[in-house]
């Protein structure tokens, strides 16, 4: 068995505060297109998931009416545009992510099977938090990553380890 590295700066454990080196690693299978369009219940169940982590370790700050919100576009958004965009849907593969969780915030790492975080036009995109035009047929979509882009603190796409790495202060 391998094991799964992150090469993430110090820069990023020091903005959330923290001193774990070793994050916690989830491997989420890629939904298919129509499960994925379905809202199917393991994506739910992702969310519902890290929900339960975070508000157990910001419990006050972390409230029902703004966890919602902050889910979906600092965990949801990333998640299910590495099934789409990076594995394109493709059930055979799967997803990282890393969680390092901080005194004022968490720090995120979503890693693919396929290339779309080793591309340098996706790294100029995310990390001059640039519009993202939307890929999907007919052009509907596309608007999550600009409220990931709203509620982040800090992002960096990693292109040599095909990696979105994006951190966000719960606390003050």
């Amino acid at each position: 068995m391998s094991t799964i590295q992150f090469s993430v700066s110090k820069k990023f454990l020091q903005s959330i505060d923290t001193d774990y080196k070793q994050p916690l690693i989830f491997i989420f299978p890629t939904l298919n297109a129509l499960e994925s369009e379905e809202e199917s219940n393991i994506d739910c169940s992702y969310v519902l998931m890290m929900q339960a982590l975070l508000k157990e370790r910001f419990n006050q700050q972390y409230t029902q009416e703004n966890s919602q919100y902050l889910l979906i576009n600092m965990f949801h958004e990333p998640l299910r545009n590495a099934m789409e965009h990076g594995n394109k849907f493709d059930s055979t593969k799967s997803n990282t992510m890393a969680l390092w969780i901080g005194k004022k915030g968490v720090l995120f790492a979503f890693r693919d099977e396929g290339n779309f975080f080793s591309l340098p036009a996706t790294k100029e995109l995310y990390e001059s938090r640039s519009f993202v035009p939307t890929t999907r047929l007919g052009g509907v979509g596309g608007g999550g990553t600009d409220l990931l882009f709203e509620v982040a603190k800090d992002i960096l796409v990693a292109t040599e380890e095909n990696t979105l790495y994006v951190s966000y202060l719960l606390r003050p």
